[in-house]
């Protein structure tokens, strides 16, 4: 099979092709450098998942629940582990892309994907937050002027606030994830991407829209599939007074929580056939790279005919 070009234009139905594509050419280095590079942080999340969710079953007393407990030092503990390992993973997986596409279509060796990863790891997690940040801020305004808009029109507010945050998001949601992949492709800031990536998607919305809700679909439903059954006999063996039994079921379920942490790089692929996608309807700039190596060629030959 011929290996994926990331540096073409691509419509809707071919972002999700060479998506699957690209992870069935590389999931082997992929997986390698994600496991091996994100290991600590990935094994990190799960102890700290699997003690979160004993404290929630533990919550549960006389079908009394302390939310106190739920919501208590590990449950922010586990937030915020998942939201760094989540990022890794994506760190690691732009890395690799990046570096696949510097070596033309060479895997990447895992040193190799460890020191772009040294090198924006900083970066990366800082305009993670404060991307996080800047999002709850819209949202928060969002749902503000929702529910005045609501109470001015007589309208019930909640149903205003939920439009006006779920249209939001809904618009923010290829632009958002298009910033993430920049900081590594084009080694820039948040400010920089923040302008870069609305002028990206200007007029491809749709296209890149509806990519990635098919990617973020096949994910959630292998998250339904596989850690849905786990939780539900976890609650069973609770509900029938299984003090001890419902653990086994705990473990898996964030066992497998964790390897659809990891197997959401297919995102973060699709993030990147998106990129390249649009940097080349807009910019064409693989086409300009060819033409300037054609250029070079000519001037070296004619320079060895002068001297021959």
């Amino acid at each position: 099979m011929e290996k994926i070009e990331l540096r073409r234009a691509r419509d809707y139905g071919l972002i999700v092709n060479d998506t699957f594509a690209f992870l069935k050419q590389n999931w082997k280095p992929l997986f390698k450098s994600i496991f091996t590079i994100c290991g600590f942080f990935i094994l990190t999340t799960l102890a700290a998942t699997i003690l979160n969710q004993i404290n929630v079953f533990g919550s549960v007393t006389g079908g009394q629940v302390s939310y106190s407990r739920i919501f208590g030092l590990s449950y922010f503990v586990t937030l915020l582990f998942s939201v760094i390992s989540y990022s890794m993973v994506g760190l690691c997986t732009f890395c690799y892309i990046i570096l696949y596409v510097e070596k033309e279509k060479e895997a990447p060796t895992v040193s190799e994907v460890w020191s772009y990863v040294k090198y924006f790891f900083g970066r990366y997690i800082l305009t993670q937050f404060l991307m996080m940040l800047i999002t709850g801020i819209v949202f928060f305004v969002c749902a503000f002027f929702g529910a005045a808009i609501g109470a001015f029109m007589g309208i019930y507010f909640v149903f205003c606030v939920m439009l006006t945050i779920g249209s939001l998001a809904i618009y923010l949601f290829p632009v958002m994830s298009i910033m993430q992949g920049m900081i590594v492709f084009e080694n820039a800031t948040l400010g920089y991407v923040f302008d870069r990536s609305f002028k990206l998607i200007k007029s491809n919305w749709w296209i890149t829209f509806g990519a990635f809700a098919v990617l973020f679909i096949v994910i959630f439903l292998m998250m339904m599939v596989l850690v849905v059954p786990s939780a539900f006999f976890a609650n069973l063996q609770l509900a029938m007074g299984g003090t001890g039994t419902y653990m086994p079921f705990i473990i898996l379920g964030a066992v497998l929580k964790q390897f659809i942490q990891v197997v959401a790089c297919l995102f973060y692929i699709g993030t990147a056939m998106a990129y390249y996608s649009l940097v080349e309807k807009k910019e064409a700039k693989s086409l300009l790279d060819k033409v300037d190596a054609i250029g070079q060629e000519v001037a070296s030959t004619d320079l060895s005919e002068e001297q021959y």
